[in-house]
């Protein structure tokens, strides 16, 4: 008998000389050695036999078993063979493992799972495919790394392999023993024979575990694992803060101490897995969050005329210095009689946390949103399917905590736009500063909307208008302008002069600015030609809603670039 085991072929083991007992353990009384092949030979005060050798296949293997038995397989008279099993005694009840069934019921070939005493068939050839009086078999099992199984065989005269079946499964990752196992009758205490064994497998398995996914539920933190792990080489630190609570083979559960833990918060963890390969310290980033009180989450834009195709959405910021919970939160809109209507939750996941001084989202197509108008990579994204339409015409939008009282709303009417704002599609309101109720529209030159970012109608400055850089060489290739407006709602112009005033350009004609801004000139005019050297006046010109004007001269040069 040839015998590989292990990874990629082990060793080689020949029937001769009882020398194959010292790789094999268990009832090696009950076999002996025939013609370099293994036959039972079992007392009749028995009905079955098992020996075990070690064997670490299980992943890409492939199993190859010739032998005979000489009956026809019945319940009574069938053979066991545990291709890859936790325990070196088929008998043990807390066995793990797969199995070859070949007889017992059906005369099929049988692939088996046992998890510790409870017993699953993955697969199984034809009925009455050893329904012979004497079966010689030559059987292939195969697996590959995504847990699927292939079952081949000749049986008796066939001349070529036949597929039995192809099962899957992947639950189990680890073997330990290969076992054969046959039960038999008091008649039939001799007439099983195994004439070779060979098991190869390929997987090599160097790469330590690491952290797929962190759960929080209340007090309890389950870290997640990309493999099973021996638990008892987990660690966890600071200590004093968590506690080793439960885990099994790819989760690890701990009681979170401390209870005052608010805001980030960082732990460090380490485990090996079942081969042994440990994984270095990895640093986990948990996020202890609270309710938000009133005045600590607000409204701070929403969009709620959009084209065809287009998404609505609805923007909040966190003005405190906390981490807030999303899943206590909801957004609503109000019915005419002032019911709430569509209440939707932000999130059901106890992680979802809003960090402190953030931009926060809403949208039935969040994607949609960033896609056409931009979204700051700082920004929390909440995509809610069931999230109400806005009405074009106007009403209510509600923020709510998780007892359904309200955090803040806005009363929302397309006249608050801009009067001179050409189109109202696509363009947002946005709140014109944190601590105030003054709404304003987006300005054209953010494009209609500011998601994630700051608002086009805030600004911390007062008036004011220069050139922060005011010449063009070959060092520095545009004039900057940088402008701040007493209040949101300006239309502005740029004109170009020379220096003997005539008017050349035109940079940017009375559009709907930002409250504060910045505008780069690279000296060309209003239809893209680049103006020679000198010097040329800037004039700036901006008027409000109401009337308010503002104009300011800006002299620059153009050098040699």
């Amino acid at each position: 008998m040839d015998l590989f085991i292990g990874l990629i072929c082990c060793f080689v083991l020949h029937f001769a000389d009882m020398e194959w007992k010292n790789v094999w353990s268990g009832d090696t009384a009950s076999f002996s050695v025939e013609d370099q092949s293994l036959r039972l030979n079992a007392e009749k005060t028995v009905s079955s036999s098992s020996i075990s050798t070690k064997s670490d296949a299980i992943i890409s293997a492939t199993w190859h078993l010739c032998g005979r038995m000489e009956l026809n397989p019945s319940s009574s008279n069938y053979l066991a063979v545990y291709l890859a099993s936790s325990s070196a005694d088929a008998a043990d009840s807390t066995l793990s493992g797969y199995y070859l069934l070949l007889g017992k019921s059906n005369d099929e070939i049988a692939l088996w799972k046992s998890m510790g005493g409870t017993q699953k068939k993955l697969g199984a050839s034809a009925k009455k495919r050893l329904n012979f009086s004497e079966v010689r078999y030559d059987i292939v099992v195969q697996t590959d790394s995504d847990g699927n199984w292939t079952v081949k065989s000749k049986i008796n005269d066939d001349e070529d392999y036949s597929v039995d079946f192809i099962a899957y499964d992947n639950e189990l990752e680890t073997s330990s023993y290969f076992i054969l196992n046959p039960h038999f009758s008091k008649t039939r205490t001799k007439n099983f024979v195994f004439d070779s064994i060979s098991i190869k497998s390929d997987f090599v398995d160097n790469d330590p575990p690491y952290v797929s996914g962190v759960e929080r539920n209340d007090s309890i933190l389950t870290v997640l694992w990309s493999e099973k792990i021996n638990v008892g080489s987990l660690s966890v630190a600071p200590d004093d803060a968590f506690e080793f609570l439960d885990g099994d083979e790819r989760r690890s559960q701990f009681s979170i101490v401390k209870t005052e833990l608010s805001g980030e918060y960082e732990i460090s963890v380490s485990a090996c897995d079942i081969r042994g390969n440990c994984s270095s310290d990895t640093t986990l980033k948990i996020y202890f969050s609270d309710d938000a009180k009133r005045g600590e989450l607000i409204l701070n834009e929403i969009l709620f005329d959009v084209a065809t195709g287009e998404s609505e959405f609805v923007e909040l910021y966190n003005m405190s210095e906390k981490w807030i919970s999303a899943k206590s939160l909801s957004i609503a809109t109000r019915k005419a009689n002032g019911n709430l209507n569509y209440i939707t939750p932000l999130s059901s996941d106890v992680n979802d946390a809003i960090p402190p001084h953030t931009y926060i989202i809403l949208s039935r197509n969040v994607e949609n949103v960033c896609a056409k108008y931009g979204c700051d990579d700082g920004a929390v994204l909440f995509n809610l399917p069931k999230m109400a339409a806005l009405s074009n015409s106007g009403g209510n939008v509600v923020l709510l905590d998780k007892k359904d009282n309200v955090l803040d709303e806005f009363v929302y009417d397309p006249k608050t736009h801009s009067q001179f704002s050409a189109v109202d599609k696509g363009r947002s309101l946005e709140r014109v500063s944190f601590d105030g109720d003054e709404w304003a529209s987006a300005s054209d030159e953010c494009g209609g909307a500011t998601p994630g970012r700051k608002n086009s109608a805030s600004s911390s400055k007062g008036e004011e208008i220069l050139c922060s850089q005011s010449f063009i060489t070959a060092d520095y290739p545009e004039i900057i302008i940088e402008y701040s407006l007493p209040k949101p709602d300006f239309k502005g112009t740029l004109l170009c002069f020379d220096k003997f005033g005539r008017q050349i350009g035109t940079l940017f004609d009375y559009q709907l600015l930002d409250r504060e801004g910045v505008y780069k000139w690279d000296g060309t005019d209003g239809d893209g030609e680049m103006l020679t050297t000198g010097i040329y006046v800037l004039l700036f010109e901006a008027v409000s809603e109401s009337g308010e004007r503002i104009k300011k001269k800006l002299v620059c040069t153009i050098g040699e670039r």
